[in-house]
């Protein structure tokens, strides 16, 4: 399992192309879990909930993440135990408890023959604090993910210490 994480600085219209690229047809996306979101919402309501919490933030600065753009990629090797969208939503679940505050939007994508999850986690809780987390926090962020898959779901090669290809 891989699980990148990218930062999305643009107050302008980050927050709009990150859910509409989320949402583009050629993706099959499948809505698999919402934190402090209802699940009937549309693009515009996302973007306007999402811009409203960053609106709230307590302490501004020019250069802000307004956007987690975080991706959960599985190994191909467990892909036969991922083919439930309820399972697949255990896994977003758990990943949004683990963003705390944030207003988390997980979105399934089955265009590749990878299984991978989108999430995106506001840059602020609903308490208007940033939402960063140290590196050191994030390995353990996935760490625990992996511990969950391995115990609840039996997921054996998505592993986070994976060994790099030369």
């Amino acid at each position: 399992m891989i699980i990148k994480s990218k930062s999305i600085k643009d107050r302008n219209h980050g927050i709009r192309r990150t859910v509409e690229y989320l949402f583009r047809e050629d993706k099959h996306a499948t809505l698999l879990h919402t934190r402090f979101l209802p699940y009937d919402v549309n693009i515009d309501i996302i973007v306007s909930i999402m811009e409203k919490v960053e609106s709230g933030r307590i302490r501004r600065r020019k250069d802000s993440v307004v956007l987690f753009h975080d991706i959960i990629s599985f190994h191909k090797n467990d892909s036969h135990k991922l083919e439930s969208d309820e399972v697949l939503r255990k896994i977003a679940r758990k990943y949004s408890l683990l963003r705390d505050q944030s207003i988390t939007l997980c979105v399934l994508h089955r265009e590749q023959e990878h299984i991978h999850i989108h999430v995106l986690a506001t840059g602020c809780g609903l308490d208007g604090r940033s939402a960063r987390v140290s590196k050191q926090e994030f390995q353990k962020k996935k760490l625990e993910l992996e511990r969950f898959q391995q115990l609840e779901l039996r997921l054996v090669h998505s592993r986070v210490n994976h060994e790099k290809k030369r």
